[in-house]
């Protein structure tokens, strides 16, 4: 069969890497990409190869004689067993693309079990796009809340909500001025006053 001269990189995980005589060498785990702001294309350096030892190496994507739909085939069955340790400026395509998905089912997940979405659908398209924008607003509310307010990534909302959300405060006047009192011994009081300060200085849009 003949090789191909274009293939995905998600195709390539898995792919038995075979040695110019048939050998077995491994399996495909990654692809080894640089990515630079001179050039509007990603360079490949080379394949993150998994040996039979569940080693895993790096070969040159020079050494790379073809890729066929069914396995990958090198120049030579000499390759360096030195482990492969990613350097700066390095990007794994498959770990970039399955980190992707994750977080794309992570916020499908949030938007279902923390702000409500899983009620849908209505009888009414009206009232299912109301609920929809509705849904979509408080996502991304809680977001910015846990990624600018708290620092963290991965809170979501429900976390949020029992947390800080739904904590029970008093608004008090005095002196013509305004104060929220929250419970005392509060475990997360220090985490709310930190975003809340956070918030407030961010500068205002003209």
């Amino acid at each position: 069969m003949a090789a191909v001269n274009r293939v995905y990189a998600a195709r390539l995980a898995g792919m038995v890497v075979l040695g110019p005589d048939g050998e077995s060498i491994g399996r495909v785990r990654d692809v080894v990409i640089s990515i630079s702001i001179v050039r509007h294309q990603p360079r490949v350096l080379g394949l993150v190869v998994e040996l039979l030892t569940r080693r895993r190496i790096f070969v040159p994507i020079g050494r790379v004689t073809a890729i066929d739909p069914s396995a990958v085939t090198l120049t030579t069955a000499n390759v360096s067993l030195r482990k492969f340790s990613q350097r700066p400026g390095e990007v794994l395509v498959l770990e970039a693309d399955h980190r992707r998905h994750a977080e794309v089912e992570n916020a499908i997940r949030d938007l279902k079990y923390g702000v409500g979405l899983n009620h849908l659908p209505s009888g009414r398209f009206a009232a299912n796009g109301a609920w929809l924008a509705a849904c979509v607003i408080a996502h991304n509310l809680a977001r910015w809340t846990s990624r600018i307010g708290l620092g963290q990534a991965l809170v979501t909302t429900k976390t949020l909500r029992r947390r800080l959300f739904g904590v029970a405060g008093r608004l008090t006047r005095s002196a013509r001025r305004w104060t929220l009192r929250l419970p005392d011994r509060w475990p997360w009081a220090l985490h709310w006053s930190m975003a809340l300060a956070r918030f407030r200085a961010m500068p205002l849009l003209a």
